[in-house]
């Protein structure tokens, strides 16, 4: 062929873009390729930017992770130190205004987070270590919650398989067939390490330290022999791809792992039990701990892929994985029993032992039996020294292989000890007080965080809430606001004969209580959080609004005591209006013809004097009124749903006095109006819910579909997120369903009584004295002015091999109902029947009494789906209040780290209720709610 001539190559080296018309615009090829740069890229702008961290690669410190204020992570390698190290000096030196450098800047915390470069980011650490320590001793973070601090502090990431987080095992009991965490036995050794649990095989262990001490000894003949207990580790990318193997990608890595398949079938994870006794006493390649998931997500034990992992060669076929028999066969139930033994009192006061094993100051310790392989360690090996190219990149497989230790975070001190109170002790008669722990004296006596996996505490609890002293209660209201006048307030039982006949004496500890107040379930007693019992409490005289219009949204502000707000909607026309965050200075308004949205004043300023004043206006967002609004709780992004059926995400940028709103992207996944929008950036979700009777998951920050929520017989009118566990509410007419973070349906209801809001109230999942199981999961607001409080509690009707027939024919009939589409109606059959049978008292008369919310008895021919679900709704009390009398409810609110809850209803009318405090309570009220025998 011939040449071609300068002309032809220029004309072909641009690309012609432009709609219709004549008119063409010539584009060349760098720009394309600047454009195709660009949308490749990740940006972050600067106020979008919460931490960042160093990181170890490839045993250099040449990476850093950054995490956004949505809770996305992202990890950089950069060529060398060199050029990681002013990466950071220069992110360090910038004005980061919702970062966490800047909040400590803001609080006074570590005064030298004023300095510049290396100082600036070593204080920085130094001050995030202290403070999270002190919460975690104090009782505002969960042990979960500090251990994932301490592995981003140690340089462990998600990121990073060969530095993925670490956990711990905690328990030592997978054989019983009831888990008993008042037994001391139930729990490992937190102050050894794996390998010297078992008393056999740490005495080789040590056998084998000794003989490469000796060989150390012998000078220059010892090749530069470092003794150590293990040639394995605690750690390592392995080992996650060992748990992870049901779960994508790291299926699909673990099969890359071993040359294309899966490794054989006896080798694979399989059981839970027979993996404790692997690595606690019988495998001496074996001393791992575990990964955060252990504590998280079920999903990891259920082959729901369908992988075929092979057959061992006893001839059984590789699946799920083997549960311990207190997990009765369910995964959701082994995870939130596995996370309550972490979170219990008995691991709380000696995690400190593993803390300093791991991240501490026995890193290296001889006399812990603690030493692993020296090039694990952090600094052991300087790998810029070697020379040698194949030296190098055989040291860099090696510690790929066996793992890396976290960073050293406390290098002489021991870790401090973390002691939970008890919120009350218990006396026999006349002889005082007994030291003993309460939570063996009966199924209701316990701890905040330290009762027993039983399944009896759910229906006691709402027994107790129900025959409560109304009486007792009610003379209590004035005094509910003030302080105990000493540590411990004596009430007695003299109605009790529980110990041998004698009278109990509750000791209440009013300096337990409030240490166990942050952590306390929503809306349970404080101090007694297996009882939900909520009272009526005034409101600030200037908070109830002048207005009948339906109250449209509520919010608390974040200043001391939480000022409740409020906003109308919708008012004629349909235009309503949602309060803007984080403080709620502004509300927005939309629902007008011109598909738009407006900001405007709603706390008078000096800048704004002006009430409801417009400040700013943005038309043409839809094609059509824009129906429903969720924003971020930073507020930098607002998501707007439309009758057009389209969803669409915005930026909001404010850049002086003027705002902006930047189009970030356009969802499709409804086919007619969107009714309710929820976001939830702590898990960084977007759920939507449609008059097509759809409710729809979304990835927040790629703005892409995840999955459908199907199965609604009616529109989806509402739809709520829990942050703590990801789990989302909806409410469809008179069905309520309560959903897992990854789409799996876990309890519904068919509710008689026109419920017309329903939201989550954070709680988390794992304690059976609050959260799901026990405590409130879920508020419904009705058409007659009552507010329901449910809680969760296992559904033991049937046995998993009914469950997963069940829940096959559930899904083969989705298929069918779609037409085999996954762009279908979704139009499921569910059954009407009760999916709760009671379970729960009502409430006390000071906070309301019995409503006429039933539940449906009646069994359907689609019984047998409600018996595959892991969870069953149990009402706990119902709330009502005379200002909300047959008025409906239109907005909820949990407020005050979950003590609080605002309603606002269709006429205007706003009520708080309150948790109640056990120290705040008459001494019949706590001898009722504490006495096994007196609600019997």
């Amino acid at each position: 062929g011939g040449g071609r001539s300068g002309a032809d190559a220029q004309r072909d080296s641009h690309r012609w873009s432009g709609g219709g018309g004549d008119e063409k615009r010539a584009v060349s090829d760098e720009a394309v390729l600047a454009g195709l740069w660009r949308d490749s890229c990740l940006r972050m702008p600067y106020d979008a930017i919460y931490a960042v961290y160093k990181r170890r690669c490839k045993l250099r410190e040449c990476g850093l992770e950054f995490f956004d204020v949505v809770g996305c992570t992202t990890l950089l390698g950069f060529e060398g130190p060199l050029q990681s190290k002013e990466m950071l000096n220069m992110i360090m030196s910038m004005e980061l205004p919702n970062s966490l450098m800047a909040r400590y800047n803001r609080m006074g915390i570590g005064g030298a987070l004023q300095s510049v470069g290396k100082d600036k980011y070593k204080n920085f650490i130094k001050s995030h270590r202290a403070k999270v320590t002190k919460d975690w001793q104090t009782g505002h973070i969960t042990n979960y919650e500090y251990i994932m601090n301490l592995n981003t502090l140690a340089g462990r990431s998600f990121n990073d398989l060969t530095q993925y987080p670490v956990f711990p095992w905690v328990l030592a009991d997978y054989t019983s067939e009831e888990l008993d965490l008042n037994n001391a036995a139930s729990f490992r050794d937190l102050s050894k390490p794996m390998g010297a649990i078992g008393e056999a095989r740490a005495a080789q262990f040590r056998e084998r330290y000794e003989g490469l001490e000796d060989m150390a000894g012998m000078g220059p003949d010892s090749g530069g022999m470092v003794p150590f207990h293990y040639g394995t580790h605690f750690s390592c990318a392995g080992y996650v791809l060992y748990y992870l193997i049901r779960l994508e990608p790291f299926s699909r890595l673990n099969a890359t792992l071993q040359g294309g398949k899966f490794d054989r079938a006896d080798r694979l994870f399989r059981d839970i039990g027979s993996s404790w006794l692997s690595a606690s006493a019988e495998n001496l390649q074996d001393v791992r701990e575990l990964i955060p998931e252990w504590y998280s997500l079920p999903d990891m034990f259920t082959n729901s892929n369908r992988f075929d992992l092979g057959t061992t060669q006893r001839g059984v076929k590789v699946d799920d994985v083997g549960l311990p028999p207190w997990a009765k066969g369910d995964a959701t139930e082994f995870v939130r029993l596995h996370r309550q033994a972490l979170e219990s009192k008995h691991v709380s006061e000696r995690l400190h032992g593993w803390v300093d094993l791991i991240f501490g100051y026995k890193q290296r310790s001889k006399e812990a039996q603690n030493v692993y392989v020296n090039c694990t360690y952090e600094g052991a090996v300087d790998i810029e020294s070697i020379d040698d190219p194949l030296v190098k990149e055989a040291t860099l497989a090696q510690t790929h292989n066996f793992g890396m230790t976290p960073a050293r975070l406390w290098h002489k001190r021991p870790h401090p000890v973390k002691n939970v109170p008890e919120p009350y002790r218990v006396g026999i008669g006349g002889h005082g007080p007994l030291s003993v722990d309460v939570s063996k004296l009966g199924s209701q006596i316990k701890g905040s965080l330290s009762g027993s996996g039983g399944q009896g505490a759910g229906a006691g609890a709402g027994a107790g809430a129900g025959s409560g002293s109304g009486a007792g209660m009610a003379d209590n209201d004035d005094d509910a606001s003030k302080p105990s006048s000493s540590s411990y307030s004596e009430t007695s039982s003299s109605r009790s004969n529980y110990g041998g006949g004698h009278g109990h004496q509750f000791l209440v500890d009013g300096d337990a209580i409030k240490w166990l107040e942050p952590m306390a379930p929503p809306l349970c007693i404080i101090g007694a959080p297996q009882h939900v019992l909520c009272d009526p409490r005034p409101l600030p005289s200037d908070v109830h609004p002048q207005s009948t219009l339906p109250i449209a949204h509520l919010g608390v502000t974040a200043d001391h005591g939480g000022r409740p707000m409020f906003v109308h909607g919708p008012r004629p026309g349909g235009v309503s209006d949602r309060l803007y965050p984080p403080k709620y200075k502004k509300f927005v308004r939309f629902g007008a013809p011109n598909c738009g949205i407006s900001f405007h004043v709603h706390q008078v300023t000096a800048r704004h004097r002006e009430k409801e004043r417009m400040v700013s206006l943005h038309e043409g967002l839809h094609l059509l009124p824009i129906s429903c609004v969720a924003i971020t709780p930073d507020g930098h992004t607002i998501i707007t749903g439309s009758h057009d059926s389209t969803i669409r995400v915005w930026h909001h940028l404010k850049k002086g006095r003027h705002r902006h709103l930047e189009l970030v992207a356009t969802l499709a996944g409804h086919k007619s109006r969107v009714i309710c929008l929820e976001v939830c950036s702590q898990v960084g979700t977007l759920v939507s819910g449609g008059h097509d009777r759809r409710a729809v998951v979304w990835d927040l920050r790629t703005c892409s579909f995840l999955h459908e929520l199907r199965g609604h017989q009616k529109p989806v009118g509402a739809v709520s997120i829990n942050s703590s566990t990801g789990a989302v509410v909806t409410l469809a007419g008179p069905e309520l369903r309560l959903w897992s973070v990854n789409g799996a349906l876990l309890a519904f209801s068919s509710i008689t009584n026109s419920p017309t809001v329903a939201i989550s109230t954070n709680g988390a999942d794992w304690t059976s004295t609050g959260g799901w199981m026990g405590g409130v999961a879920v508020v419904v607001g009705h058409e007659n002015g009552e507010v329901s409080l449910f809680s969760m509690k296992n559904n033991r009707q049937a046995e998993k091999a009914d469950r997963g027939a069940a829940v096959k024919r559930s899904a083969d009939d989705d298929r069918r109902a779609s037409g085999g589409s996954s762009g279908g109606s979704g139009a499921t059959e569910e059954p009407s029947g009760s999916s709760s049978g009671g379970g729960g008292g009502g409430g006390a008369a000071a906070a309301g009494r019995r409503g006429s919310t039933d539940f449906v008895n009646s069994r359907s021919a689609s019984q047998s789906k409600l018996d595959a679900l892991a969870m069953l709704f149990d009402r706990r009390q119902v709330l009502t209040a005379d200002a909300h009398y047959n008025n409906a409810i239109t907005a909820l609110c949990v407020a005050n780290k979950g003590q609080d809850l605002l309603v606002g209803d269709s006429r205007g009318n706003i009520s708080r209720f309150a948790a109640m405090r056990l120290d705040h309570q008459s001494s019949e009220t706590v001898s009722e709610l504490l006495n096994p025998d007196m609600n019997r």
